[in-house]
């Protein structure tokens, strides 16, 4: 059986790196995203790679949603500059 696609217009897809002292800045830009979210023109997410816990994470971005709400996929510790790790499903 074939997997169905997602015909959305847009797909945006945000890596934040945020291995360094810049780390508390990133809930405001994930904020940012959430004030449109993903809706039937848009499929919105965004992966957080942070040093304060060592985890990346990837979200499907929400309109009217808590940022624990839209986690979709844990991955631990990544290198985030590896190409491999740019592949978002």
């Amino acid at each position: 059986m074939m997997k169905e696609v997602d015909q959305r217009k847009w797909a945006v897809r945000v890596w934040i790196a945020e291995d360094n002292d810049l780390e508390d800045f990133e809930v405001g830009v994930i904020q940012e995203i959430k004030k449109v979210g993903s809706n039937d023109d848009v499929n919105a997410g965004v992966q957080l790679d942070r040093m304060s816990d060592q985890k990346t994470r990837r979200y499907y971005v929400r309109k009217g949603t808590t940022i624990e709400a839209d986690l979709v996929q844990e991955l631990g510790e990544t290198v985030t500059s590896a190409p491999r790790r740019a592949y978002f499903a």
